[in-house]
């Protein structure tokens, strides 16, 4: 990551830049993988049955994951300020990795009276090791950087594939 050197007198900035890389080193080191798409939905549950299946087709996750995400979900709904939801669920794919497919939301969609603009929805392996632990922690705390900050924000919502997760520092 190249970092403008007036950004190490701007703490916020750097720490910031720092908590992207760290997750973007996780996905080299394959305990994280990262996949974006836009997706448009009539609603909520639509949307994240997409990235579901979506991830079942390609593999990284098992047919009975939306069952257990729908379970879970009936007892808790994570939505945080921006309009990000946060719907996971242990995966039984026996794979190590957390996965986090997020879905860029085209269109408008409500959830809790809520409007939702992106979706991270995440895999969390049914056993973990101290790494993978670690992932799951620096996942988290990058999806809350990203609802409390409205360049990360803004960048997310024009991702591209084709480009690393540092594109969203840009600006920052």
């Amino acid at each position: 990551q190249v970092v403008n050197i007036g950004t190490v007198f701007r703490p916020e900035a750097l720490s910031t830049i720092l908590q992207i890389s760290v997750v973007e080193h996780l996905t080299e080191l394959n305990l994280c993988k990262i996949f974006v798409t836009k997706i448009n939905a009539k609603s909520y549950h639509e949307a994240v049955k997409k990235l579901i299946d979506d991830q079942v087709k390609v593999g990284e996750l098992n047919e009975d994951f939306e069952e257990k995400w729908s379970n879970r979900e009936k007892d808790i709904g994570n939505i945080f300020s921006n309009g990000i939801a946060i719907p996971h669920a242990v995966d039984s794919s026996n794979k190590q990795r957390i996965l986090v497919s997020v879905g860029i939301v085209n269109n408008k969609i409500s959830f809790r009276n809520r409007e939702v603009k992106l979706i991270f929805l995440i895999a969390i392996p049914n056993t973990l090791n101290d790494d993978l632990v670690n992932a799951t922690s620096r996942v988290y705390d990058l999806i809350e950087l990203i609802s409390r900050n409205s360049v990360l924000y803004s960048n997310f919502l024009k991702y591209d594939n084709s480009k690393k997760l540092g594109q969203i520092a840009e600006g920052v």
